[in-house]
């Protein structure tokens, strides 16, 4: 990473942390345009002298280390050739872009294991030395997911374990999240939590954002379902899909409110996924459970779920682990069957099979990075597969995890 590198992403972060007031930037741009070119030689003397405070507080950064000392994502230690297996099996990856990733891996068989997190940054072609997260047997097994929103600030959780890094995954702490965690997600730094803890009767069940990767939380306002799992779109939405039926909930404002959106799948439908591009365009699919015929349903709507439409179904199957929504009009759906994965990007009226490996086609885990890059899916022998076009064509990764 160049020098420049580093500096837009120091004063990205830092605007993100310390936002500029509303209004404030449409203000002076407006006022710039509307400005005639030399009528104020005073403007541009302060452009210059901003410029060289600009300069003189880059080179005192540079100078003091502060970059270096902002720069923590990436872990020190050296590349190892993993033997699959040797500390447990994988379970979820996450990537932040296309060279930096982390795998959580532990033994599914064993309630008293030790999980780990291992780093790569570049593009899994090696992985660092994998780094021991809580104690052996802590979640009693639970731990399943691991999320980056960027390349500092990444979770682990399920159920009633939940850990987060903010220096790339060299050390692991409490986030100081409700237990009962149900999906974190996110991007730029912005992380939203959603929890099923309610222990009273009708209490509001809660969705937690942070502005700074995790730092520091809010809770947002009730949720009018009870979540069981989250997409977040943009950097202030947030899908949340309820527990036990199809319906939706979404907000487009951090959370401040939130719109409940019936769930197009039919009586007797065993499990639905639904992912989301932008909140306008909204899909679903709803997945058949035994003992009734293998089936799958796919239904999109194009006005944030006030209306569906049903599209042609992807192939039949039991169970739908996921479905994602990258960019309007392109879908990819993930099958824990043989089935393995399709996608379209025609709104659903075709579909191409996602060829893996055809003996293990089953999907556990899919994602797509959190800048949107790379798309990466662990299958059910724990092998990870990453794609670099967008879903179309999946490789395994040169060195696995």
């Amino acid at each position: 990473m160049t020098l420049r590198d580093d500096i837009r992403d120091y004063f990205e972060r830092e605007a993100r942390r310390l936002p500029a007031l509303t209004g404030l930037r449409g203000a002076i741009t407006s006022r710039a345009a509307a400005a005639r070119p030399g009528a104020n030689p005073a403007i541009r003397w302060a452009a210059v002298v901003a410029a060289m405070l600009a300069v003189a507080i880059v080179a005192g950064l540079v100078a003091t280390g502060a970059f270096k000392a902002s720069r923590r994502e990436v872990p020190a230690g050296p590349p190892i050739s993993v033997t699959p297996g040797a500390h447990g099996f994988v379970f979820d990856v996450s990537f932040a872009n296309a060279s930096d990733g982390w795998a959580l891996l532990g033994d599914p068989a064993d309630a008293h294991a030790q999980f780990y997190v291992e780093a790569t940054h570049d593009g899994g072609k090696t992985w660092l030395m994998p780094v021991a997260i809580g104690t052996p047997g802590i979640g009693a097994g639970q731990p399943r997911h691991i999320h980056f929103v960027d390349r500092d600030d990444g979770f682990v959780y399920g159920g009633q374990f939940v850990l987060a890094t903010h220096d790339g995954g060299r050390m692991w702490v409490g986030p100081n999240l409700p237990s009962d965690v149900v999906a974190i997600t996110g991007q730029e730094g912005v992380t939203w939590s959603a929890s099923a803890n309610c222990p009273a009767p009708n209490c509001p069940y809660s969705v937690y954002v942070s502005p700074d990767g995790g730092k520091s939380w809010s809770r947002a306002a009730p949720v009018p379902v009870v979540p069981r799992d989250a997409r977040s779109f943009g950097i202030a939405g947030l899908l949340v899909m309820a527990k036990g039926s199809s319906d939706l909930a979404i907000t487009t404002d951090d959370g401040a409110t939130w719109t409940k959106i019936a769930g197009p799948c039919p009586a007797g439908t065993g499990t639905n996924e639904a992912g989301t591009p932008d909140g306008q365009e909204i899909w679903e699919v709803c997945s058949s459970s035994p003992p009734s015929a293998p089936t799958s349903q796919v239904f999109v709507s194009e006005d944030s779920g006030k209306t569906w439409q049903q599209r042609a179904p992807t192939f039949a199957g039991f169970g739908v682990d996921a479905v994602l929504a990258p960019t309007p009009g392109t879908v990819l759906v993930a099958s824990d069957t043989s089935n393995g994965m399709a996608i379209s990007h025609d709104g659903g009226m075709s579909w191409s099979r996602c060829a893996t490996d055809p003996r293990n086609a089953a999907i556990e885990s899919v994602s797509y990075s959190a800048d949107g890059s790379v798309a990466v899916a662990i299958d059910n022998v724990y092998v990870v597969w990453i794609s670099i076009d967008g879903g179309n064509t999946w490789n395994k990764t040169t060195s696995q995890p």
